[in-house]
């Protein structure tokens, strides 16, 4: 059952970023671009052990 007065999540987000100060916004901006960047040295450091994996299998044939 859904409630027919639900508030649009999407309204609230607009109202509310709208409001905030430039620094909850820089915070916000700083912790996606951390995660982000975390995520892509955590892939390029799976691809590198990977591959360093496979040298090694290779090398002792």
């Amino acid at each position: 059952m859904t409630a027919s007065d639900s508030l649009p999540l999407h309204a609230l987000a607009e109202d509310n970023l709208a409001a905030a100060s430039p620094d909850l916004l820089r915070a916000m901006v700083k912790t996606f671009a951390d995660a982000l960047m975390s995520a892509e040295a955590n892939a390029s450091a799976t691809r590198n052990t990977d591959r360093s994996a496979t040298t090694d299998l290779t090398a002792a044939r």
